[in-house]
């Protein structure tokens, strides 16, 4: 046998016993990841006693991870030589998120599901780096589609826990949402003057730039509807009633795959929940795309939404136009969930038409809404 076989032979080899290793290691994580530190081994020297639920711990790590648990084991603390510690103002299923946090064997992320319960640990027990975790993920999730629910409890937690970049990115975010759901949180809820006031200005400047453009859209609408003939006046003076809404957002063309299911993205439709997906249904050969709208039950109750929309996908060339796509949706109690096939989008996925850039669409849906009352 040669050299080069040798060699072939020792990295195949060094290969099958990585992957192995990598996968008892996953392994390894996996079923840690899920421990609720209810069962002690030989590493476990102290227990956490938690609405009367023992959770068993390394006093030395806990003492390694936070300042504050170090302190207590020291010579000047009673904890120093005790084998428990009660903890009677927690809960236990906070604290063993946050365990599961700071663990070298576990290290969990930090999602929806456990930020609001790992971050005033993580404060109160002074583990930094935790904390700038926590807040990292919350700036993550602060964009236009977040509710006003989230975001209202985002604000009191960076308003209790002093996080700059995420309390002047929550102030700007909630004075967007509709004036009756801030106008009922500031009442209901206990926030520092300076936050509210922060809020309101906001608000404020937001109303008086509405009311800017409000002023320039109708000055250009009566520029226009003057240059046409009157029986086509008519046509638009029925739509003065009604109210409208643009969605702007990127479709990744990953999402737009045959056997891909893209998760619905929120917007507010008449103050109420809806949400949107644009999904590819077309065959093997052919690329068909449909949009699909569904709101929440109770906003069709005892009324009928019709909604007269464009789709819009833009071109980034000049080598063709626009795709629109015009439709039209009607929703009343019992049906809440509309879709509709966009025609001619096989077009759209050939990359030299120039409708995909860094593979990914640029889409608009606009909308213009009318509620009408079946009382």
């Amino acid at each position: 046998m040669d050299i080069d076989s040798n060699k072939k032979q020792s990295r195949r080899r060094d290969e099958n016993y990585t992957d192995g290793e990598e996968s008892k290691r996953k392994e390894n994580i996996k079923s840690t990841s899920t421990s609720d530190f209810s069962e002690r081994t030989w590493k476990e020297d102290f227990t956490l006693i938690v609405e009367n639920k023992k959770l068993y711990v390394s006093k030395a790590f806990l003492a390694l991870s936070s300042p504050v648990f170090d302190r207590m084991f020291q010579s000047d603390f009673k904890e120093k030589n005790q084998t428990e510690m009660e903890l009677p103002d927690k809960k236990v299923s906070d604290m063993q998120d946050f365990l599961r946090c700071i663990y070298p064997s576990i290290m969990a992320d930090i999602s929806d599901q456990n930020v609001f319960s790992v971050l005033p640990l993580a404060v109160e027990y002074q583990v930094s780096w935790l904390k700038s975790k926590c807040e990292a993920f919350l700036m993550s999730k602060l964009n236009d589609e977040i509710s006003t629910d989230y975001l209202k409890n985002m604000l009191k937690h960076a308003a209790d826990y002093n996080m700059k970049d995420v309390l002047a990115k929550c102030t700007t975010e909630i004075s967007k949402k509709p004036v009756k759901d801030v106008d009922c949180f500031l009442k209901t809820e206990s926030l520092p003057l300076k936050i509210i006031s922060t809020i309101q200005d906001n608000m404020l400047r937001r109303l008086e730039q509405s009311e800017k453009d409000n002023a320039r859209l109708e000055a250009i609408n009566r520029y226009l509807v003057s240059g046409i003939k009157t029986e086509q006046q008519l046509d638009l003076q029925k739509y003065r009633g009604w109210t409208g809404k643009s969605i702007e957002f990127t479709l990744p063309v990953e999402d737009l795959g045959r056997y891909s299911f893209p998760r619905p993205k929120r917007f507010e439709l008449f103050d109420a929940d809806a949400n949107y997906v644009v999904k590819n249904t077309g065959s093997p050969n052919a690329n068909s795309l449909r949009l699909e709208i569904s709101l929440d039950a109770s906003a069709t109750k005892n009324v009928r939404i019709t909604v007269l929309g464009q789709f819009v996908i833009k071109n980034l060339t000049q080598k063709n136009e626009n795709y629109t796509s015009a439709f039209k949706m009607i929703f009343y109690q019992g049906r809440s969930e509309q879709s509709i096939n966009l025609q001619n989008t096989s077009v759209l996925f050939n990359v030299t038409e120039g409708y995909i850039y860094n593979d990914a669409m640029s889409v608009e849906i606009h909308l213009l809404l009318e509620k009408e009352s079946l009382k």
